[in-house]
């Protein structure tokens, strides 16, 4: 196999390539000290769009240039450009500067250059678009006379998936991607996706194609095929919907094409996923359930069914996630860590450490005792882990009671959550006030700040990527290299700034739409940097309860966890994230102090912080 082709893109014709046999083409006599070259794709029966006769043409485009070989050395004789009149036809000619002795065997391919490869992710800017990147070669020709002729055909494989569908008909078709566990799919590995910047609305009566190149793969496979649909008006509420093909092949030189035609939710192959999905999605990344934290009234015996399907797009779903079986209790309140039997999963009250077996993606969480049977409580907050068969954390939730809903005071910046997030308002005793921590970007929910026998720490953990960091949701990211080095809990190469969903660098950000990482609960997200700078500019400091209060609001002190070393830390101190980041190497935060001080400040990403939620108008 010749190798070190350049991607380049063949213009398909009312249809494309998959190519079957040649064609003789007479070469013209060449000049002296050239050779002359003439060639076209080969016809093709199998149909990508409108049929013209029995022929699906692929056409030379200017600039087209194609690379000859010695077919004997595998050595690059040279390169030569289409000739300008046979630009748009089936048949080119070109002029090759350097003579080749007759009798000599030579290969042609296409395109000319070096690097060509089947990536796994090919952009387009509308599924109108009929340009595919792959690579075409010749059969071994002899040159005669000072000239030869050749014809081209693909080895690749061409993925046309044709979608129509009622139910959702009026959204958007922004992605289709192809996954085989194992499979050989492009030079990336087991998947290929085709992404459209301008993508075409899908309709019950009319099918819209999706196009894509991919290698071949010869042996009976199964294969998933997903299709991801967007809202017209709001391109973060997605749909995903993955149909499983099983014992198929990709053939090489051939369309191979799918059948999404009345694509409905019910097409959904895999059951623990969830393939709608109304929050952003940063890059990559994915989550379990609605919310990562479930708030219910604090009364005995109530209880919520709580979907604990996988949520994100769904190639990055199946190759990085697993399903859930199980729910392992951490804590069963982060304030007294003996109450280990609040909570039950499915009817079961597993005590500290032990698993609850799932009776399905929604179990049914409870709340088991009355608050006054824990030394009358305002509040409880049960950690809980989701594990896969084996037991293993796929992630990570809080499930939190309180007397009193949340309820949203009305701020300049917006509306924001009466307490902190885990916590209880003012009335509340000092550790049920401070709430859970997190680590900036990240959903999941640590102690609370001053209680060191929780243990939520992993020696120097460094996180490289999402599953990574959902295997360790019961553990705080901790590096450890000096005082003066950046401590972002994120070493996946480079940091991150929409993990909240709000990618903007300013102290004054409004906010964005709520992520899947996102720790809030349903209706609410994590406050603005807007908000934490209008409690800094107005916010009263009360010196007896050493906190600040604004529009009768508590804010109270919350300590934090420390992420070089995952004790506590900020005796003292409160420590507030915003939604966005400060800075390469901060989060946004508001910080003060029990003697009155307060500021808008960064603190590095891997210390673990109180949160404050705001109402989420889009309610996701």
């Amino acid at each position: 196999m010749l190798t070190g082709m350049k991607k380049i893109v063949i213009l398909l014709a009312m249809a494309a390539a998959a190519l079957a046999c040649a064609k003789e083409s007479k070469a013209p006599v060449s000049a002296k000290g050239t050779t002359l070259l003439s060639g076209e794709f080969l016809s093709s029966r199998i149909a990508l769009g409108d049929k013209n006769g029995d022929s699906y043409p692929a056409l030379w485009e200017e600039g087209d240039a194609i690379a000859v070989y010695n077919a004997s050395t595998e050595a690059l004789i040279g390169t030569a450009t289409v000739a300008a009149a046979s630009v748009g036809s089936q048949s080119g000619n070109f002029v090759l500067n350097t003579a080749i002795a007759d009798g000599t065997s030579i290969k042609v391919v296409y395109p000319a250059g070096e690097g060509y490869r089947v990536d796994a992710e090919q952009s387009k800017v509308s599924a109108a678009d009929r340009h595919l990147a792959t690579r075409a070669e010749s059969a071994v020709v002899q040159v005669s006379g000072g000239a030869a002729s050749f014809a081209l055909s693909h080895p690749n494989a061409i993925v046309k998936v044709d979608v129509s569908s009622s139910e959702f008909s009026g959204k958007l078709l922004k992605s289709v991607s192809l996954y085989s566990a194992g499979a050989a799919i492009s030079a990336d590995g087991d998947y290929a996706r085709v992404t459209y910047s301008d993508p075409s609305a899908i309709s019950a009566d009319g099918t819209v194609s999706a196009v894509f190149v991919t290698l071949p793969v010869e042996t009976n496979t199964d294969f998933y095929v997903a299709v991801k649909l967007v809202d017209p008006s709001d391109s973060n509420k997605m749909v995903c919907i993955p149909k499983k093909f099983e014992g198929k092949q990709l053939q090489g030189g051939k369309v191979n094409k799918i059948s999404f035609t009345s694509l409905a939710t019910s097409d959904n192959a895999v059951a623990w996923y969830n393939p709608v999905c109304n929050r952003y999605i940063p890059e990559g990344g994915w989550c379990y359930g609605e919310s990562s934290t479930v708030w219910m009234l604090a009364q005995q015996n109530n209880s919520v069914d709580f979907d604990v399907r996988a949520v994100g797009d769904f190639l990055d779903v199946i190759r990085y996630a697993k399903e859930p079986k199980q729910m392992q209790l951490r804590t069963g309140d982060i304030v007294n860590t003996s109450n280990a039997a609040v909570w039950s999963v499915d009817g079961t009250k597993p005590s500290k450490g032990n698993y609850a077996t799932l009776n399905s993606y929604q179990p049914t969480i409870k709340l088991e005792k009355a608050l006054s049977s824990l030394n009358n409580k305002h509040s409880v907050h049960g950690f809980w882990n989701l594990c896969d068969a084996s037991g293993a954390i796929i992630w990570a939730y809080m499930f939190w009671a309180t007397e009193v809903a949340p309820s949203a005071t009305a701020y300049v910046s917006g509306d924001v959550m009466n307490m902190n997030l885990g916590g209880y308002k003012g009335d509340g005793s000092a550790a049920e006030q401070r709430g859970a921590h997190y680590q900036w970007g990240r959903p999941f929910p640590f102690g609370y700040g001053d209680d060191e026998k929780i243990q939520v720490t992993n020696t120097d953990l460094r996180v490289s990527s999402y599953k990574m960091s959902a295997e360790n949701a019961a553990s705080i990211a901790c590096v450890d290299g000096g005082s003066d080095t950046p401590k972002d809990w994120w070493f996946g190469g480079g940091h991150k700034y929409d993990l909240w969903g709000n990618p903007e660098i300013s102290d004054t950000s409004t906010g964005g739409v709520k992520s899947v990482f996102d720790p809030c609960p349903k209706g609410w997200k994590v406050a603005s940097a807007a908000v934490l700078k209008e409690i800094c500019d107005n916010a009263e400091f009360d010196s007896t309860n050493k906190w600040f209060t604004y529009r009768g609001d508590v804010w109270p002190i919350t300590y934090f966890r420390n992420g070089s070393t995952a004790k506590r830390g900020g005796s003292g101190k409160a420590l507030y994230w915003a939604s966005n980041a400060r800075n390469d190497n901060h989060g946004q935060l508001l910080e003060f102090s029990n003697d009155g001080t307060i500021a808008i400040k960064g603190t590095w990403r891997a210390n673990a912080c109180a949160v404050r939620c705001m109402k989420d108008t889009d309610n996701r």
